[in-house]
């Protein structure tokens, strides 16, 4: 299949788990982001994060 690429689309913190789309608005993606206690990059913090589509934009919610 030439011609197909993928790309980035937004970077997250640590590892993204468990991704879902708004229920009823699809402009937001909601995932868990969490990695080994042990390895984390300093300053990332594990969490329920929001995506925005539009925007590019991660929020951390919880």
């Amino acid at each position: 299949m030439a011609g197909i690429a993928a790309e980035t689309l937004v970077d997250v913190p640590l590892m993204a788990w468990g991704i879902h789309e708004a229920p009823g608005n699809l402009s937001y993606i909601y995932f868990c982001a969490s990695g080994s206690y042990k390895n984390r990059p300093p300053g990332e913090v594990a969490g329920l994060y929001r995506l925005d589509i539009s925007t590019h934009s991660i929020e951390l919610l919880v």
